[in-house]
């Protein structure tokens, strides 16, 4: 299953979840289709864990700035 896909079963099991997306595309995402699959952000790879836990802490805590 694609990450998109996996987005979107998230969003439709519970639209309250935050979903980061991790991509090898990086900034070639178009903003209004991550807005639309309900994306509050993105990460590009490779992602250093300690990075990720910051984004997962931050998108969590309500900060879901890019």
């Amino acid at each position: 299953m694609a990450g998109w896909d996996v987005a979107r079963v998230i969003r439709e099991l519970n639209p309250t979840v935050p979903v980061v997306l991790v991509t090898g595309w990086g900034e070639q995402v178009d903003p209004e289709l991550l807005r639309r699959s309900g994306i509050v952000r993105t990460v590009g790879k490779p992602v250093e864990m300690r990075r990720l836990l910051q984004i997962v802490s931050e998108v969590v805590g309500g900060g879901t700035g890019r």
